[in-house]
């Protein structure tokens, strides 16, 4: 066994387990003390129908929570969520001259911990993958620490990524496809110090996460359709192409040109995948990772959602042939 650094606790699967299976626990007392639908504010209010609506008659639901019942719960949730953050801090250790290296894995949450050197990146990157954990570039906001802590470029930062749950985020809880939130924090080696993030606030970091049922995702025809359909993304409900009918498209199999109808009832997967508020979807990688582009703050969690979506029906007619008129007119001016 590989000898635990100066001040480090190994990993040891017991206590992680131990750890774990009490916050679990403690996890499924918060929610399923609410009895409470927790969906209806995850809904869009826009022209399509969730098609995860049903007719049960308004006295089988269960209450819908208050904002403030919601408000109260997240805060218990948010609380566990610090203290999970400070036990992980046992793992990193006191003595910069070693290199750590370690991803830990439980039901609740997932610690990836690295000296974040850059010519490890490809190799750590490849690790992450491997583990179906996410991969983030934060080379800008780790850029402005040194700047603000006067941190040389020889030092080697620790990085430490905690992915929690999508049952300790209410907004999310009840979605099968809602993906774990991730969370870092930067640390000085030689004072063993945390790094503010706020300094990166003004910041993007383009980080992917992984879909959670990456199984689901038709992966062969959505890379077939980005070939073949600027501006078409089979899993994104908000593409302009689904919307407007002065988006030439073709089909996928015989590349004829298709109608807004048909893009809707026959090309689009009748899921919809979203990137957590702060960021911006935009799409997906080979490794079934969703592509999102992120606020940069250690605290927020990044995370990704699917959702059943289907589109309400669009009259046959060309009504708006005036319209794609002008768009064509204003493209070639």
């Amino acid at each position: 066994m590989k000898k635990a650094m100066s001040g480090e606790i190994p990993p040891d699967p017991s206590l992680l387990n131990m750890a774990s299976n009490s916050m679990k626990n403690k996890i499924e007392n918060v929610l399923s003390s609410l009895n409470l639908d927790m969906t209806s504010s995850n809904n869009k209010n826009n022209t399509a129908t969730n098609i995860n609506e049903n007719n049960n008659s308004s006295s089988s639901k269960p209450q819908q929570m208050s904002e403030e019942e919601q408000k109260e719960k997240q805060k218990v949730l948010d609380n566990m969520k610090n203290d999970i953050k400070k036990f992980t801090d046992i793992f990193i250790g006191k003595n910069s001259s070693e290199k750590v290296d370690k991803i830990i894995k439980t039901e609740v949450f997932t610690i990836d911990i690295k000296s974040n050197n850059p010519n490890d990146t490809e190799a750590n990157k490849k690790k992450e993958i491997e583990e179906r954990i996410s991969v983030a570039n934060l080379t800008e906001c780790e850029n402005i620490l040194r700047k603000e802590y006067n941190i040389s470029k020889s030092t080697i930062l620790l990085l430490k990524k905690v992915e929690f749950t999508a049952k300790m985020d209410i907004q999310r809880a009840n979605n099968p496809d809602a993906s774990q939130g991730l969370t870092f924090e930067f640390i000085d080696p030689n004072t063993m110090k945390k790094l503010d993030t706020k300094f990166c606030n003004n910041t993007k970091s383009p980080i992917n996460i992984p879909f959670k049922r990456g199984e689901r995702l038709k992966m062969d025809v959505y890379e077939k359709s980005a070939l073949i359909n600027k501006g078409l993304d089979l899993y994104n409900n908000d593409s302009p192409a689904f919307h407007s009918r002065c988006f030439k498209t073709n089909q996928i199999d015989t590349g004829a040109d298709v109608s807004i109808n048909f893009k809707r009832n026959n090309m689009f997967q009748n899921t919809t995948i979203d990137c957590s508020p702060g960021c911006e979807y935009q799409g997906l990688n080979e490794d079934k990772y969703v592509k999102c582009i992120c606020d940069t703050n250690g605290n927020q969690e990044s995370s990704n959602t699917g959702d059943p979506y289907i589109f309400d029906p669009l009259p046959p007619m060309n009504y708006d042939i005036v319209k794609c008129y002008r768009e064509t007119y204003n493209d070639v001016i």
